[in-house]
């Protein structure tokens, strides 16, 4: 079977934001210049005839550089962001095989529109977490006025995409005006993704949300490789100045540094360097490493990176478990260990419809009077006589998620003796390719398919969420949805002769 690679780093330009963007951008920035050479930002067509090159490549869609605060003001940024934001929903609703979902861009320079702008995008238009870069126009993102943001994520229990931001008027040396030969780049970029994770570590951020994910570009920047110095040298800290913070500052976290830095995700948008992602494996861990790219921005201006960096999982020195990991990680198809948190909340498209009340037991929120839902569930679980309806009033679910929230009083299914998870059966949010989807061997209720009936149920929950859920042991995987992979438990259906 085809190893389904889910792409969490490309970066895209939909082409109205790109349009107003370059009409509000003060004078000096060479956008036009950058962006016109690179077609693929915009040009979706020529991006998908590029995509067809890899087989099982999908992408989930982030904006390119630079941040919004730098293109305008903080009266500029939350139109645009609205923009972005609206323009990449559209293009997961019209191509959901290619593009399974899309990461928010926040006005970061007006934290309180950021803070909507999270709600709207996730709550109305089903983005799977949001962008932030490694600094808010030079300012850290450990300042009071930012830490809403990561509350309101970690509320969610949806991830952070952390993407380095560091212009070349920033200067190397003191009495230079900006710096040379793209070296701002080049090894600017990693420093401050890794000064801001460090920022973020002793910001006790970590501490107040242990399950928050922060996704960082380029596979934690510079912190795999300087390690020992995150060890055993941060362990030091305090000991090399006066600084009364730096004296304090371990006594105020609960573990060692490296600890911290260790909860962080990397992707292995490394541009081919296999060295350098075995490094990063060594430090995270294939649970925390997410295939990513950086396309379009390869010398080629689109493939380039997409084939290198596959070539290098291919090099790199890992079990073929960690390299399907790494790939399939953001659809939940990878390792999960006690005691570790599931790797489908490591990207949101793949997080829960609904709480855990234990292991192996969860809620499904269900429309009110979809009364042909319940009758499909029975009919789909004909071994589960316990299925039962509980009200959201009575039993209350505590997800962050629209859906799930007790205001909405929305009731749900549970299952004592087996339960049924939803996530389980999910595909494209149109009706008409889950009703082509059914596989060979279901039976379907009598009067018509239990697919249109499920799709009925779940189509909101499946636009807003993307959901993703992790093949189940004895699982197959339903034809003619390979983008939008939909894992069913063949136990739960009459499928005597699929076998995996």
């Amino acid at each position: 079977m085809t190893t389904t690679k889910i792409d969490v780093f490309p970066h895209i330009m939909p082409r109205k934001f790109f349009d107003r963007m370059l009409a509000v951008a003060p004078p000096g920035l060479t956008l036009q210049k950058r962006m016109s050479g690179i077609p693929v930002l915009v040009d979706v067509e020529q991006r998908f005839r590029i995509m067809d090159r890899y087989e099982g490549y999908v992408q989930v869609l982030t904006l390119a550089n630079p941040p919004l605060e730098v293109i305008g003001g903080p009266d500029v940024t939350p139109d645009l962001a609205r923009l972005a934001n609206d323009e990449m929903a559209a293009l997961v609703s019209k191509h959901p095989d290619r593009f399974p979902a899309f990461v928010a861009s926040l006005p970061m320079n007006n934290p309180d529109a950021a803070l909507k702008e999270i709600d709207r995008a996730i709550g109305d238009l089903g983005a799977t977490g949001v962008q932030m870069f490694s600094n808010v126009n030079r300012r850290p993102l450990d300042l009071p006025e930012f830490q809403p943001l990561f509350d309101r994520m970690a509320e969610r229990r949806l991830p952070i995409w952390l993407h380095p931001a560091r212009p070349a008027l920033v200067a190397d040396y003191a009495g230079e005006p900006r710096s040379k030969f793209d070296l701002w780049w080049a090894f600017g970029w990693p420093y401050e993704t890794s000064v801001a994770m460090g920022r973020l570590v002793f910001s006790g951020v970590f501490d107040r949300h242990p399950d928050l994910v922060i996704i960082t570009h380029h596979m934690g920047a510079m912190i795999p490789f300087c390690a020992g110095r995150v060890g055993g040298g941060l362990d030091q800290l305090g000991t090399r100045s006066d600084d009364p913070e730096d004296g304090t500052a371990l006594g105020r976290l609960r573990k060692r540094p490296s600890d911290y830095f260790k909860m962080f995700y990397g992707d292995t948008a490394l541009f081919g360097a296999w060295h350098a992602m075995e490094s990063g494996l060594a430090f995270f861990g294939a649970d925390h490493i997410l295939f990513g790219t950086d396309m379009p921005f390869d010398p080629e201006r689109g493939p380039g990176f997409v084939r290198d960096t596959m070539a290098a999982m291919e090099r790199m020195r890992a079990s073929a478990e960690d390299k399907a990991a790494i790939y399939e990680v953001a659809i939940g198809l990878g390792r999960h260990h006690p005691g570790e948190r599931d790797v489908r909340h490591a990207v949101g498209i793949d997080r829960d419809l609904g709480n855990e009340d234990e292991p192996g037991q969860r809620r499904v929120p269900l429309q009110r009077d979809d009364e042909t839902a319940l009758e499909v569930l029975r009919a789909l679980t004909p071994q589960s006589p316990a299925l039962e309806v509980a009200d959201a009033d009575r039993d209350q679910d505590t997800h962050g998620d629209d859906e799930c929230n007790p205001q909405h009083d929305l009731p749900s299914v549970r299952d004592d003796t087996r339960h049924f998870d939803a996530s389980h059966v999910l595909g494209d949010s149109r009706l008409e390719t889950i009703s082509r989807a059914r596989p060979a061997g279901v039976t379907p209720l009598t009067g018509g398919s239990p697919w249109n009936a499920m799709s009925l149920t779940l189509t909101s929950a499946v636009r807003r969420h993307r959901a993703r859920a992790p093949k189940p042991p004895g699982a197959v995987e339903a034809p003619m949805l390979r983008g939008r992979a939909a894992y069913v438990r063949s136990t739960m259906y009459r499928c005597e002769s699929m076998s995996t």
